[in-house]
């Protein structure tokens, strides 16, 4: 599976980390997390966003941060710099002897 492929819908996404959909929604709705890369947004009335494993990952950590009482812009950030440093330094690993 590609990590960046966008196959999965917010409902999905907050389903999955145990967040209400609505509260996953508005935060999307209010800048608080955005698309990522290849993230297609809704393509019209009641069309879902599809979103990839990449941005659903971003939103299980901005959310588990909110709950820890993380101010919001402070979450966002974090959770993007960890998501992408953590998939970076991943993928240099593998150019290594270790791999």
């Amino acid at each position: 599976m590609n990590i960046d492929e966008p196959v999965y819908s917010l409902a999905e996404i907050a389903k999955a980390i145990g967040v209400p959909s609505p509260t996953v929604h508005s935060h999307m709705q209010r800048g608080h997390i955005q698309l990522l890369g290849n993230d297609m947004p809704s393509t019209g009335n009641g069309m879902p966003h599809r979103l990839s494993l990449r941005s659903a990952r971003y939103i299980a950590v901005f959310e588990a941060l909110l709950k820890h009482f993380v101010p919001t812009k402070h979450a966002n950030d974090a959770a993007r710099e960890w998501i992408y440093a953590v998939s970076y330094t991943h993928l240099r690993a593998h150019e290594t002897s270790l791999h």
